[in-house]
């Protein structure tokens, strides 16, 4: 294979996109503009440096301080079904055929005062309609923040509990793992795994190794965020291996965030072919200024095979939160794509 590869022809998988990190910024401009919210910068070229990663120095605070803006922006509905509905377009025009979009309630509820549940109906609904128009089926994964106090985390995940299955296919912890013990979240996330909602944990990203053992081990998660410091404790590896837990890698944005140095000397292909269920996704593509298919070039660019790419698509099938019928209807379409 060689790194000119059209990525874009084949049909991809993301298990780990970011709502959050998947708005585009002429849109949240024009938001403003038109709400008559200021902003720290007068035109779009200006604010863009506020929401992506450019010319930035590898950094995980600067990456975090992408999402300033847009915490506790969004002034209403049409705001937030817009930013929704054109997350899972950009994933179709990318030819990403399943998609589990995550995001916080919270994230956007708490600036305008609006309820969790009305959030998720809103999130839901224009992304469902953007999946029918565009053809992309499209999952829904809850996250809460490490770094939110409980009070803020609560009433999301309340919401979460009382929508069910029927609205969301997992859970997620994101933040600040090196500050932040997920202690507090105990009983919630043992009232999540009974809920029967599936289980990923950000973990392993800027914290230590130990944080993933913790993610598997205490929580029992089927699947972890990130997780290249597993790669620190030979145990984990095996652990990994033998519970077949899924590995939500994102090359790209773990460059930008210095948790690996380079593409060169990022562990999923290491891991991948040490028998981890390792996958590949994009985390938040706008800050990144990525697409799904961008990563699977980078991978490509960094010493994955070809065969070793459709393992990491095969392994996202495996690890996608579906049930068996449709885990084969999504096996069977990447294979029709492969055979012609």
């Amino acid at each position: 294979m060689t790194a000119d590869q059209d990525f874009r022809a084949w049909p991809k998988i993301d298990l780990h996109r970011h709502l959050e990190g998947s708005i585009r910024p002429e849109t949240f401009f024009e938001i403003a503009q038109t709400r008559g919210i200021e902003l720290p910068a007068q035109t779009l070229e200006e604010i863009r440096p506020f929401l992506q990663i450019a010319d930035d120095p590898p950094d995980f605070p600067n990456f975090l301080g992408k999402f300033k803006l847009l915490s506790c922006f969004w002034p209403d509905r049409e705001a937030i079904e817009r930013v929704s509905y054109e997350a899972v377009e950009d994933a179709a025009h990318d030819n990403v055929v399943y998609l589990e979009l995550r995001y916080a309630p919270v994230h956007f509820a708490r600036g305008r005062g609006f309820k969790p549940a009305d959030v998720i109906e809103w999130v839901h609904t224009a992304a469902r309609r953007a999946a029918g128009d565009r053809g992309i089926r499209v999952e829904f994964i809850a996250c809460a923040g490490r770094h939110f106090p409980m009070e803020i985390n609560v009433p999301g995940i309340e919401a979460v509990l009382e929508a069910g299955p029927e609205e969301f296919v997992g859970f997620d912890i994101a933040g600040d793992e090196i500050n932040f013990p997920l202690d507090p979240f105990a009983p919630w996330l043992e009232r999540i795994k009974e809920s029967g909602l599936g289980l990923t944990l950000h973990a392993g990203e800027a914290g230590p190794a130990e944080n993933v053992r913790e993610a598997m081990a205490r929580f029992d998660a089927d699947r972890i965020g990130h997780g290249v410091r597993i790669t620190d404790d030979e145990s984990l590896v095996e652990m990994a291996v033998e519970r077949g837990t899924g590995f939500e890698m994102c090359l790209t944005s773990n460059v930008q965030t210095a948790t690996v140095p380079s593409l060169q000397a990022h562990p999923a292909r290491s891991l991948l072919t040490q028998g981890v269920c390792v996958t590949l996704n994009s985390d938040d593509p706008q800050i990144s200024r990525i697409t799904l298919s961008d990563e699977f070039k980078a991978a490509s660019e960094s010493g994955f095979s070809s065969t070793e790419l459709k393992a990491a698509l095969a392994n996202s099938v495996k690890s996608a939160f579906l049930n068996e019928s449709d885990r084969n209807d999504l096996q069977n379409r990447l294979n029709s794509y492969h055979k012609t």
